[in-house]
């Protein structure tokens, strides 16, 4: 920045002195070319004065007077020094000062003389004939005129210097800024230059990891085909498993519940106690076999099989529901508010329903048993409270009710085969929701269905649904 002040700044107010210099001398001569007219207007009018028709006689007539005049005109006026009339008809001067003399009486119009001392203005009197009679005059000192012209000088000169002290603070004040915003520019080059690079590295880079995420897309196109190949040819497999499962192993089930029940029926009198209790638990044993292989096949056609969703009032599904699980009379239903419409498929919502109200009525031991459903929601979920008084969950066993087969109380409850909650765990789960509990042992227990309002409302169901598995 010091290059920037040498080569700029400094002759910047080297040509700025030199034009106020000129602006100061320009405004002087023009002033003296004012004083100059200014007092030459003045002369003439006090001169005009002194000729004026209505006192010539009166003048001419009374020195005394005309004296007195005089002397009013050079006390009346700073300006004026000298204030003078010449009589021509007896040739008698009257003037306040009496070194002054008339060079030229001879003068018939207004004259103006630039002598060396001061300047002299004279006007001829004229009587009512038009005949000069006299003639007046006055002069200006220079000294005067060069008093005012040095007060004026020596204003603008110090108005220039204020001026000029001003510009020169203001121009070292700019040159500062300047300064300060030269250097901003620079350290923004710095920056833009560097991020520059940067932003070369970062394409570079960029480039680099396009390449390689185009190469990792063709080899994950690659591997979902192959899952999806894999998936289809496991859906197959599931397919004749299920078929396998329906036909191949319930057949022999079959038999052997017709055989038990001929040797029933044909040795039933040859049979002691102990045979008949054999006979009825391996009867027992083919009935649960059969619940099993149909809880199988009722869990695999759950993702295999999906009918179109519909609209489902929950309230008329659970007063379906309800009655199917032949609740004893002191079971109370209480239904905390109307339940909402969803758009679902209806089975598949009833089944959940039907297999937590089993649980909680199956699984209550007070003598005012109760079933409460409430439901309530936000921008993105759906939540249906299922709440029972019975026998209660215990915390570490939240996540083994869910499991396959898993029963908590085979003891008591013999029949039980532990599918229920898998199956309506699994159904929540086809439409990406899931089911919480809450329970407090002995007391009570709520089950909380959690499901996202993308998948249950109709003007989204349509790409937000699980893909669709038809039936073979």
């Amino acid at each position: 920045m010091t290059s920037i002040n040498q080569k700029y700044i400094l002759p910047f107010l080297l040509g700025l002195s030199c034009l106020a210099a000129f602006y100061i001398f320009f405004i002087l001569n023009q002033h003296t070319n004012l004083l100059e007219t200014e007092l030459s207007r003045k002369g003439k009018f006090v001169l005009e004065n002194f000729s004026a028709v209505s006192q010539v006689d009166i003048l001419l007539n009374d020195e005394d007077q005309l004296y007195s005049l005089i002397q009013q005109t050079v006390q009346g006026d700073e300006d004026i020094n000298i204030s003078s009339i010449f009589i021509k008809k007896n040739a008698v001067l009257l003037t306040n000062d009496s070194s002054f003399i008339f060079s030229d009486t001879s003068i018939v119009e207004y004259t103006k003389y630039d002598l060396s001392d001061y300047l002299l203005f004279v006007q001829p009197i004229e009587d009512q004939t038009g005949e000069i009679i006299a003639l007046a005059g006055i002069t200006i000192s220079k000294n005067r005129l060069n008093q005012m012209i040095y007060q004026i000088g020596l204003r603008l000169g110090l108005i220039g210097l204020l001026a000029f002290s001003l510009i020169g603070y203001f121009v070292n004040y700019l040159s500062g800024k300047l300064k300060v915003l030269a250097n901003n520019a620079v350290e923004e080059a710095k920056q833009i230059e560097s991020a520059y690079v940067t932003l070369q590295d970062l394409q570079f880079e960029l480039e680099e990891t396009n390449a390689s995420l185009e190469q990792r897309v063709k080899e994950r196109n690659i591997e979902l085909n192959t899952a999806n190949t894999d998936f289809g040819t496991a859906n197959g497999e599931l397919k004749e498993f299920a078929y396998i499962v329906s036909h191949d192993l319930k057949a022999p089930l079959r038999a052997i519940d017709s055989l038990t029940t001929w040797i029933a029926e044909d040795y039933e009198e040859t049979l002691d106690e102990e045979g008949k209790s054999l006979i009825q638990t391996l009867k027992g044993r083919v009935t649960t076999m059969n619940q099993l292989i149909d809880g199988i096949l009722q869990y695999s056609r759950i993702s295999r099989v999906y009918t179109l969703p519909e609209e489902v009032d929950l309230n008329k599904v659970v007063t379906y529901t309800w009655p199917l699980e032949e609740p004893e009379k002191k079971f109370k239903l209480d239904i905390q508010k109307t339940l909402p419409s969803i758009f679902i498929n209806y089975n598949k919502i009833q089944e959940v329903f039907q297999k937590i109200i089993s649980n909680a009525i199956r699984f209550n031991d007070k003598e005012n048993p109760i079933v409460t459903i409430d439901w309530k929601e936000d921008e993105e979920f759906l939540q249906i409270l299922i709440k029972d008084n019975g026998i209660g969950i215990a915390e570490k066993d939240y996540e083994e009710v869910f499991k396959i087969f898993k029963s908590l109380d085979k003891k008591t409850h013999k029949d039980q085969i532990g599918l229920g909650l898998t199956l309506a765990k699994r159904i929540i789960d086809f439409y990406h929701g899931h089911i919480t509990i809450d329970s407090i042992v002995g007391k009570e227990t709520t089950f909380t269905i959690i499901l996202p309002k993308v998948n249950i409302e109709k003007d989204k169901i349509a790409t937000t649904d699980p893909e669709i598995v038809e039936e073979s």
